[in-house]
């Protein structure tokens, strides 16, 4: 419940960091119940559980609030792109936002 708790209101553009150790708790016993799940057994379970570190962190939850706020704008901006990211160009301009770690 939690994992869905967080993601739904990180989707809507408020996400809330006193979510996150109980999505992050969450996500990391989904990863070790799928270790003894086949296909999902093969998993590198401890690049898995660094990945919900990553993913479940204050960091990345700022990020996703200022991307969530600057698309609603229509303010995605990248240096390395076009001045703006139209719509046309949004998961090219996702894929940049979220690896510059520059945010909006």
């Amino acid at each position: 419940m939690a994992p869905n708790l967080f993601m739904s209101t990180t989707n809507a553009g408020s996400g809330d960091p006193a979510l996150l150790p109980a999505a992050r708790e969450s996500a990391l016993q989904i990863v070790e119940l799928l270790k003894a799940v086949p296909p999902f057994s093969y998993l590198d379970a401890a690049e898995a559980a660094k990945s919900v570190g990553r993913i479940f962190s204050e960091e990345y939850l700022t990020n996703a609030n200022d991307y969530f706020t600057a698309a609603q704008s229509g303010a995605l901006t990248n240096p390395d792109r076009s001045p703006i990211c139209k719509r046309d160009e949004a998961a090219a301009c996702a894929a940049d936002f979220g690896a510059s770690g520059r945010g909006g």
